[in-house]
């Protein structure tokens, strides 16, 4: 069964670009067969910023809380931030993430 991912990107100033990102996980997706469902991103955003200040992370939680997506894939752990980290026993959507995060590594 093929998986549907979701990619999440993110930088830290406006000065960067999520496009690099974008494109090499897009390409990992397509080896691995898995179709791309939604992708999220916050750009120019601070790892360090609460959820409500990502939108895209935001998004992407309430997603998983729905099960739109079977995996999430992003460039690397620290493009959630430090939102991973936090104790959350209350959010399920960090829960269901957690479950489900592919760091670009690991699916290369």
């Amino acid at each position: 069964m093929d998986k549907r991912a979701a990619i999440y990107v993110r930088v830290s100033t406006d000065k960067q670009t999520i496009e690099n990102q974008l494109r090499e996980l897009r390409q990992i997706a397509e080896r691995r067969g898995w179709e791309v469902v939604h992708e999220y991103h916050d750009a120019g955003i601070s790892g360090a910023k609460r959820r409500e200040s990502r939108p895209g992370l935001d998004q992407m939680l309430k997603d998983a809380q729905r099960r739109r997506f079977d995996v999430v894939m992003a460039w690397a752990i620290d493009r959630l931030g430090q939102f991973l980290n936090r104790p959350t026993g209350h959010d399920t959507g960090s829960r269901n993430l957690r479950r489900r995060f592919v760091p670009r590594p690991a699916i290369n």
